[in-house]
């Protein structure tokens, strides 16, 4: 007998059988949705359910539109609810399962997301979303390391050798940063070499192993962990730079350092931290002429750049040019204001 009503129900969500209105109402409130009128759409769906109590798909498609609309505790209610019934098809529980997934995730909460998306690939083992959610979700609780064999699956499953690779080398410098973090100084080396190897040319990577060697007194290898980052990043920023500063000078080798800058200016010259640091640099040796250049063509090509005509400004300060410097911070003042007053009369 059961057999035979749930035989029926599922040919009425087809839009057959007993139902012959369903498929309709279902189908304009597909329209809705695609119109942007989710208000349409759910009074539609929950005319449908109050007609017939058996429409799961109704139901499914109610749960996604709170979701969406951020009501995520009456989303998990509808799923939650559909869980209890007992009479749903294989499917349709893992569809209602799905969805809860979703809702725990949106509305933060993660471990009985992760519950419900561990039950998920109980059911449905080769279930990419599912697959990518579980990831997320270790992510989130700081053990990346755990994803690995779920990523090893999703790889089996897309096929995607290259995106696999670098994906695979995100999670082990993920894992890298949670032992640095924990004070796992090992662990950590092992794990960002890890990552390294799957992703030769990823920067944070070689940042952060620059670091762990610096941290036991390592400066050579630190500053070649350094020197590599930087080569891989078209930008590598004022805080590679510091680091880079302070590790030639602990090798005994800051002279070289003016001539690092000046090769990644060569290569990019809209690096503007690498020239910030040039100049920097520069006037920290007493060639101020050469200083002054450096901002100068940095304020010319950046005009709204303010620490790089602050510093411009201090240093004409510094050379006694004190007429110049005060037009340098009048204008950075008011650029400052003219930015101030657009903002607040944006809508």
């Amino acid at each position: 007998m059961r057999a035979r009503w749930r035989g029926r129900r599922v040919h009425a969500l087809r839009g057959g059988g007993r139902a012959p209105g369903v498929a309709d109402a279902l189908g304009r409130a597909l329209v809705c949705v695609l119109d942007g009128e989710a208000a349409d759409a759910e009074g539609r769906l929950q005319a449908v359910v109050a007609r017939d109590s058996t429409q799961v798909l109704a139901y499914l498609a109610l749960g996604r539109l709170f979701r969406r609309r951020g009501d995520v505790g009456r989303a998990i209610r509808v799923h939650q609810n559909l869980l209890l019934r007992s009479d749903l098809e294989p499917a349709e529980r893992d569809l209602a399962l799905r969805g809860l997934v979703d809702d725990l995730r949106q509305g933060g909460f993660l471990q009985r997301a992760a519950d419900a998306c561990d039950e998920l690939l109980s059911r449905c083992p080769r279930d990419r979303g599912a697959l990518r959610a579980r990831i997320e979700l270790y992510r989130a609780a700081g053990a990346p390391e755990r994803a690995l064999p779920l990523l090893a699956r999703l790889q089996r499953e897309e096929g995607a050798a290259d995106d696999a690779r670098r994906a695979e080398a995100a999670l082990w410098l993920e894992a890298a940063q949670a032992a640095q973090r924990e004070g796992r100084a090992a662990d950590a080396r092992r794990a960002v070499r890890k990552a390294l190897r799957r992703a030769p040319a990823l920067a944070a990577a070689w940042t952060l192993l620059g670091e762990l060697e610096a941290e036991r007194g390592r400066s050579r290898r630190a500053l070649a962990a350094w020197r590599k980052a930087a080569s891989c990043a078209p930008l590598a920023g004022p805080a590679l730079y510091a680091r880079l500063r302070s590790a030639f000078a602990a090798v005994g080798r800051a002279g070289e350092y003016p001539a690092l800058l000046r090769e990644r200016l060569a290569e990019n010259p809209g690096d503007g931290d690498a020239r910030l640091e040039l100049a920097s640099v520069l006037s920290e040796r007493g060639e101020a002429s050469a200083a002054e250049a450096e901002l100068r063509e940095l304020v010319r090509r950046e005009p709204g750049r303010a620490d790089a005509a602050l510093a411009l400004g201090r240093l004409l300060a510094e050379g006694r040019r004190f007429e110049e410097a005060c037009g340098v911070f009048a204008a950075v003042q008011g650029a400052g204001a003219a930015r101030a007053g657009a903002a607040g009369a944006a809508p």
